[in-house]
């Protein structure tokens, strides 16, 4: 404490410019006050201001020093009355001398102590109350996180992969304490001399051990041997189901913080890894890099016509009709060229631009459906909606207000939703689209056979159709174990009185089989493959469909 009181407030350029305007201020109040008349008016009360400012940055000893030197201006030499040419009395320098002295002392002990309130405050900012670790997102971005000089350090994050379930199961508090007591744990089972803990979150904590990766397996062996298995919360046993992500880090990357970074992007890969352990990879990092930019160019290109619909028509096997087509999403990047849907589009919906794409695709497609209806085209038109949409808003609204856009021409729209897409949420699924159905819309589950829904969840779902997914379509004519899968499918949907489409159609003989299995409609190449709407209605001309006036 001693010593911070003789340790001067900021940094060199600080104290430098405090210097230099103490020592201007000081002579130029002396002089201000002496062609006023003298010290018998209050103009030596301005000295309060530079003996303050050098007291706030040099403390107790430059409030002093500056106390003393302005009291020496203003002293004995300076006269009371300039005019007159009276002098000061000793009692009244004296005393002035004491008053500003005992100003610059209090003011310094006073900066010295809310500096070193300011310190302990910001020490204990970064510091987690509950586990007493440091917290590393309030390390500053030039903290270098190491304590020792080593070229080069191994950084693990250990992450907490079930802390969300536990808090939505048992709430905030329960899954604070959870991964409190977890990495006290831990903490508690690790050498401080080989190990730096740092809570990130509330459910990862960051370990630094001072050697390189090669040398560091041991310590990660130690340090993986030391994560509890469980914890007790209210007498419960909670697993403690973890990830652990590892990179290496040079003197350049800790300054940075670029390598808890890796570790954290590790600890994410980990999740798919049987053994919950993932080190730093380059090219996958890269992989997410390129996935950003790609995300950033989508939403850049809805608005510069780089997005394109195309139309796959769907085959009556009854008739042998065109009796509907399906919009499907193109994407001509400039920069990436062609990106297929099934790369971008679930890219999209994890990146939350989903919405915007499936509100353009309706913009698009509705207008194409009231073009085929002027044009005397009565088909269905199918489009594809994530199951991320039906819980948006904005998306639901589009749809609701479609019918009073479109007016007589809102008719035949088909909705297809994936499996996956309306299980995560089958109660909501069901309200949702059971208003789009009353709206006047028809649903369709896609690639059915590849999601998670039971026969319990597809019983209380109410569908119009369900499409087969190419998977068991496309060798259907030579394998039993796909023709038993669509058979049943059929048969399933058939006492439902649920329509078929079979996806993925490429040959007569799969075609074939299918009519005579009972399925309703065909879609894919050997029928026809997606075109533009240009060239898609040139196409339909020459094809049969309902209501078609023969020329």
């Amino acid at each position: 404490m001693i010593k911070s009181l003789f340790t001067p407030i900021g940094g060199l350029v600080t104290q430098i410019i405090s210097l230099a305007v103490v020592c201007l201020c000081l002579p130029l109040v002396a002089y201000l006050v002496y062609e006023t008349g003298g010290t018998q008016l209050s103009w030596p009360y301005l000295m309060i201001l530079p003996i303050s400012l050098a007291a706030m940055i040099f403390k107790i000893p430059g409030g002093v020093l500056a106390g003393l030197v302005a009291a020496l201006l203003l002293g004995p030499f300076m006269p009371l009355d300039t005019v007159q040419d009276i002098a000061q009395s000793d009692e009244n320098w004296l005393l002035r001398t004491g008053f500003f002295v005992i100003i610059g002392g209090f003011t310094g002990a006073l900066a010295d102590f809310l500096n070193r309130e300011r310190i302990k405050q910001d020490r204990l900012s970064r510091i987690d109350p509950d586990t007493g670790l440091t917290l590393f997102g309030k390390l500053p971005s030039d903290d270098r996180f190491m304590r020792n000089q080593s070229d080069e350090a191994t950084i693990c994050v250990v992450r907490l992969h079930n802390y969300r379930d536990v808090q939505t199961v048992f709430g905030y508090a329960i899954a604070t304490e959870f991964s409190t007591k977890a990495f006290l744990t831990l903490k508690a089972h690790l050498d401080a001399r080989d190990f730096q803990l740092f809570k990130i979150g509330a459910s990862a904590l960051g370990v630094v051990h001072n050697n390189a990766l090669k040398d560091a397996q041991r310590r990660i062996a130690d340090l993986i041997a030391a994560i509890p298995k469980r914890v007790i919360v209210n007498n419960i046993p909670l697993p403690v189901r973890y990830t652990v992500g590892i990179a290496s880090a040079d003197q350049v990357e800790l300054m940075q913080h670029k390598t808890m970074d890796k570790a954290l992007f590790a600890s994410e890969v980990a999740i798919k890894m049987p053994s919950r352990i993932a080190t730093f990879n380059a090219l996958q990092h890269e992989n997410t890099r390129e996935n950003l930019i790609l995300m950033d160019d989508l939403y850049k290109d809805l608005s510069q016509g780089c997005l394109s619909i195309v139309y796959q028509p769907k085959l009556s096997l009854k008739d042998n009709m065109i009796t509907g087509a399906e919009a499907l999403l193109r994407w001509d990047s400039p920069r990436h060229g062609s990106v297929p849907p099934d790369k971008f589009i679930p890219l999209a919906e994890k990146a939350g631009l989903i919405g915007d794409v499936t509100k353009w695709v309706l913009d698009k497609v509705s207008q194409e459906l009231v073009a085929w209806r002027k044009a005397g085209i009565p088909i269905d038109m199918s489009i594809n909606l994530s199951g991320n949409d039906l819980s948006d808003d904005e998306i639901l609204a589009v749809l609701g207000d479609l019918p009073t856009r479109m007016g007589s021409d809102f008719n035949g729209i088909e909705l297809e939703l994936t499996e996956t897409g309306l299980v995560q949420d089958i109660d909501a699924a069901m309200v949702t689209l059971k208003k789009l159905q009353t709206i006047g819309y028809k649903i369709a589950i896609d690639d059915f056979g590849t999601g998670y829904s039971s026969l319990e969840q597809f019983k209380l779902l109410s569908v119009d159709t369900v499409k087969i997914d190419k998977s068991f379509v496309q060798d259907f004519a030579s394998s039993q174990d796909s023709q038993n899968i669509v058979n049943a499918a059929i048969s399933i949907c058939a006492s439902r009185d649920v329509k078929i489409v079979a996806e993925g159609v490429e040959t007569e003989p799969v075609l074939n089989k299918l009519r005579i299995a009972g399925c309703h409609y065909a879609q894919g190449y050997f029928i026809a493959k997606p075109m533009n709407g240009k060239d898609f209605r040139a196409w339909l001309s020459k094809q049969p469909y309902p209501g078609k006036i023969s020329a």
